[in-house]
Parts: structure tokens; C-alpha cells; sequence
């Protein structure tokens, strides 16, 4: 079996937040732009029009429209970003340095506070 995957566009007002289950919008454009993207690549390369998304809305607004093209979308809520606990939707700078630096030294398996490791 072979997985096609798209990384979903930036959500509004992301920047120097950190992001991952916190469900932002995403202009509407870029969601259309990615739909076209993958319809294209689909009969270019007559793939089934078969969609898997997670429940986010940076994910699931290009499912919604693709169904509308005739596409099978399903949500999975496997699929949505790693839970980041207490981190998830703050800026940056308002986490602790060191939080940071624990992270950054054991990435596969630190965990913040109230989140999941990437474990």
C-alpha cells in the first residue's frame, strides 16, 4: 500500500505560537489551493478519491471541500497533531527556557506538562 500525505497550510495567527491540538482557522484560499493540489495529483496519477484527515480545521476544511469534488473523506482523529499539554496555544516566550532545553534533550521522549512525548 502506498500513503500519500500533505502537510495541511499554516493556520491564521500562528506564528511564534506554539501549535499543535489547538484547532486554528486557516485562510480559506490556501485550503482551496491544497484541495486543487491533491485533486490534481490524484488523476494525474488516477489514485482512488479517497481522503484520510484529521478533525482539525486545518485539515478537515480540505477534506470538506474535496468531498464536495466527490472525494470520500474520513476523519481520523488519530491523525490530529501530538497533544503538548500545557504548551499547546501559547506563545513561545511564555514557555520556560528550560521546559525548552528538557525537550530539546530528550525530544523523543520529554513530555509536557499535561501533553504526550512523540513516543
Amino acid at each position: 500500500m502506498e500513503l500519500y500525505i500533505w502537510r495541511h497550510p499554516k493556520p491564521l495567527h500562528a506564528v511564534g505560537v506554539y501549535l499543535g491540538q489547538t484547532d486554528m482557522g486557516v485562510d480559506q484560499r490556501k485550503l482551496r489551493r491544497l484541495a486543487n493540489q491533491i485533486q490534481r495529483f490524484a488523476r494525474r496519477h488516477r489514485l482512488p478519491k479517497v481522503l484520510w484527515v484529521s478533525p482539525l480545521q486545518r485539515s478537515l476544511g480540505v477534506g470538506r471541500i474535496l468531498a464536495k469534488r466527490g472525494f470520500r473523506c474520513e476523519v481520523a482523529p488519530a491523525l490530529a497533531e501530538l497533544n503538548f499539554g500545557d504548551w499547546d496555544g501559547k506563545p513561545w516566550q511564555h514557555i520556560a527556557k528550560q521546559d525548552i532545553d528538557a525537550w530539546c534533550d530528550n525530544f523523543s521522549f520529554y513530555a509536557p506538562s499535561g501533553g504526550e512525548n512523540l513516543q
